[in-house]
């Protein structure tokens, strides 16, 4: 997995869009997990609200630098090759495939990764709320 974004204990997560941008073609993974990564190199990017007001992040996102061992698989939710992933879970997508209700971790236990087959350099976002 190249990043992972687990969910809370105090609040529920809805993941509403995932926007990654690839240094080249690569297949990839959105999986939804019920356990955490382990292991692995972690980078901890800060987690920035979109209104100053809004309480801070409790979902945890974390960034991987050398490859975790994946948690328990759910399921996967989209498998896609290509150079870019642009995913609104709540409509307007960008590609003809995916659902358009957002992805909910209920509880710290639940997790959504994104995993790639090449190990390309990656940039991008995720966007989520806690209700």
């Amino acid at each position: 997995n190249i990043f992972e974004i687990t969910g809370s204990a105090s609040t529920t997560v809805y993941v509403l869009r995932i926007v990654l941008q690839l240094g080249g073609s690569d297949t990839i993974t959105l999986r939804k997990q019920s356990t955490a990564d382990t292991v692995g190199t972690v980078v901890v990017p800060a987690s920035v609200p979109l209104n100053s007001a809004n309480s801070a992040a409790t979902a945890g996102l974390k960034l991987y630098t050398v490859a975790p061992t994946p948690g328990t698989l759910v399921g996967n939710i989209l498998q896609i090759t290509g150079t870019s992933l642009d995913m609104n879970f709540h409509g307007n997508n960008t590609i003809p495939v995916g659902p358009v209700q957002p992805v909910i971790l209920s509880g710290v236990a639940q997790s959504l990764a994104a995993n790639l087959t090449t190990g390309a350099t990656v940039t991008g976002f995720v966007q989520w709320v806690e209700i």
